[in-house]
């Protein structure tokens, strides 16, 4: 008997069992109970020979949306039906903003010990992305994992001591210096990613490229402890013209 072909949300729900290995996150009961029960109505439309509609896959991003929030906001939004709660769902479409990015927002304010007025105060909102005009300081939150999507910054972002920090947001744009100290736990740099002035790499140690479509307006400055592939990386986009020049600072031992 021939191999069925996957369904799209046999598919889908593949992606989401590698997206949980990946994460290392385990479903709450709530969330478990929630993909079980959709199933089970799909599965019956099947039997039924009815088609699966949008709405039935749908699920399944909602579902991605929650293993992928930081594990402050996925722990306070234990369930699908909290995370889609009308006062977060009002509070993102109020600013223009995906669930996930306002999601993300929380999450900055967080572990920046701020409230969501701080949010407010910092940022403003246009046409999905989060504009902070001045300096962005997140210095000492170790409990910071991710920046949300969209996130331009008209001066310098600091992220100094953010040993929790495992990514950054594709497009970051930053138009002053970007200084990333001792995150080590930040694996990569984002494609796209944009920076006016100086970009500070010191103690990035997990760090082993850059991603090739990177600019910086001046230089990159490479201190302490840095991969010898990221140092190549950065001869390259040197002589691509995608950087000024670099910077080297060596600590004695």
């Amino acid at each position: 008997m021939p191999k069925s072909t996957p369904t799209p949300l046999e598919d889908q729900l593949a992606d989401i069992k590698e997206t949980l290995e990946k994460e290392k996150v385990k479903l709450t009961p709530e969330v478990e109970k929630y993909i079980r029960n959709h199933l089970r109505v799909v599965q019956d439309k099947i039997a039924d020979k009815k088609d699966i509609t949008e709405g039935d896959l749908a699920f399944i991003g909602k579902v991605k949306i929650w293993i992928l929030l930081p594990k402050n906001i996925r722990d306070k939004y234990d369930s699908i039906e909290k995370m889609e709660g009308p006062d977060v769902v009002k509070n993102a479409q109020e600013r223009g903003l995906s669930l996930q990015q306002w999601l993300g927002l929380l999450h900055v304010a967080e572990a920046d010990d701020k409230g969501e007025d701080w949010i407010d105060e910092t940022f403003t909102f246009s046409g999905g992305k989060i504009i902070c005009e001045e300096y962005l300081n997140l210095t000492n939150c170790t409990s910071l994992t991710s920046l949300p999507e969209g996130l331009n910054v008209g001066k310098d972002l600091y992220l100094r001591n953010c040993t929790s920090l495992t990514s950054l947001p594709e497009g970051l744009t930053v138009k002053g210096n970007l200084g990333l100290t001792n995150c080590t736990s930040l694996t990569y740099l984002p494609e796209g990613l944009n920076v006016g002035e100086h970009l500070h790499l010191d103690d990035c140690t997990p760090l082993t490229f850059l991603p090739e479509d990177m600019k910086v307006g001046r230089n990159l400055c490479l201190s302490g402890n840095i991969n010898e592939y990221v140092e190549d990386d950065a001869d390259k986009l040197r002589s691509e013209g995608k950087i000024r020049g670099i910077q080297y600072t060596y600590y004695n031992c």
